[in-house]
């Protein structure tokens, strides 16, 4: 909802440490990437509140923005939330699907 200019090198690390490539990616807002049907997922609590009930099916995932933390390890920690919430929802939605 409020994207940053650039990618957080902090985040960027992480991501490489656990084999993902984001070289290619680019930070967007939400309007500019999200399509009809798409479920979109709120990891904090600033973009969930700024979604407006345009019909769109949403989740909350409430996960600290670890750019805000000074701990040494939150995006770690974000990035193993993330995971572990992304592991769940795709067998949910795959089990969804062979009903």
């Amino acid at each position: 909802t409020h994207p940053a200019p650039q990618e957080n090198p902090k985040a960027v690390a992480v991501a490489r440490r656990h084999g993902l490539e984001l070289r290619q990616a680019k930070t967007a807002h939400i309007r500019d990437v999200v399509c009809g049907g798409d479920l979109v997922v709120a990891a904090c609590d600033h973009a969930y509140e700024a979604l407006t009930a345009d019909g769109q099916p949403r989740l909350h995932w409430s996960i600290p923005d670890p750019a805000l933390s000074t701990a040494t390890n939150a995006f770690e920690r974000a990035f193993r939330a993330l995971d572990e919430r992304i592991d769940r929802l795709a067998g949910a939605l795959a089990f969804g699907k062979e009903n």
